[in-house]
């Protein structure tokens, strides 16, 4: 389930029986220049210099974060969840445009033709569902 937190739960679904992962609350330390940078950067606002900064920024965290102990970077406990169902599983189309697969209830017949989502939003012409 996607909460917004940098959380993961891995279980058995024969016992439900798992383990909680959770990333620790300020394990990062303080990043207020590297997040700045990191939004900047992501809207491609930073200059050469600036690039290579926040280079030198990013590899100084993941040097840090490498030699932390995990017991500083997650708190991990065992837990017991109900799973959900299990998925169905549904045959793979090939996308005429991408050349990639796609299930089948999310491809689309555009002009006759079985596209993907992503490139039946690159056509302009009416899409409809494989089924109709």
């Amino acid at each position: 389930m996607d909460r917004g937190k940098q959380v993961f739960t891995f279980a058995r679904r024969d016992t439900g029986e798992g383990v909680r992962v959770a990333l620790k609350y300020g394990a990062f330390g303080r990043q207020d220049e590297h997040q700045r940078m990191l939004e900047r950067m992501a809207r491609e606002q930073l200059d050469e210099g600036e690039r290579e900064e926040f280079s030198r920024l990013h590899y100084q965290k993941a040097e840090y974060l490498n030699q932390m102990h995990e017991k500083e970077l997650f708190d991990v406990r065992r837990v017991r969840v109900e799973l959900p169902p299990r998925a169905r599983i549904f045959p793979t189309v090939q996308c005429s445009e991408c050349g990639e697969g796609v299930m089948e209830p999310r491809a689309r017949l555009q002009q006759g033709r079985v596209v993907c989502s992503a490139c039946a939003a690159e056509y302009r012409a009416p899409v409809t569902g494989l089924s109709g």
